[in-house]
């Protein structure tokens, strides 16, 4: 093989090392982001562990209780998909909720940490905060 030949290879040889990097560091910020999504804005668990204060039902087209209160104590909401389509539960200041989830799935989200106030939230899915899929969580 000619010298030419080998610094070819050896070039193609780097790019495919630095791509493989690139895309595993893409994908591992990925998790984390998704990650911090679910559990609170900091890499961590998918909330195992942590007990709910409070049971959120997501219906078509409403969150129940509306609104949402955390007070005392409380700082975790299990968060239940009681409707017949998919929907998540996402509090935009805080940048903290749940993926999408179907139908008779749930999620712990722990809000420990989190300021008092009173936050909005929606239902990120396409047309459900349109449909009136928005309430409030209060944190006491």
């Amino acid at each position: 093989m000619s010298r030419r030949e080998q610094e070819r290879l050896d070039a193609q040889r780097r790019r495919r090392a630095l791509l493989a990097w690139v895309a595993g560091g893409a994908v591992l910020a990925g998790a984390a982001v998704l990650a911090g999504i679910v559990v609170g804005g900091a890499a961590g668990g998918d909330g195992d562990g942590v007990s709910a204060d409070v049971t959120v039902s997501m219906t078509d087209f409403a969150f129940d209780p509306d609104p949402i209160v955390l007070s005392g104590d409380d700082r975790a909401i299990k968060v239940v998909n009681d409707g017949t389509v998919e929907h998540d539960l996402f509090v935009p200041e805080l940048g903290k909720g749940t993926p999408e989830l179907d139908p008779g799935e749930e999620l712990t989200i722990d809000f420990a940490g989190q300021p008092a106030g009173t936050y909005q939230v929606v239902c990120h899915i396409d047309g459900h905060s349109e449909a009136g899929m928005v309430t409030e969580l209060i944190i006491e």
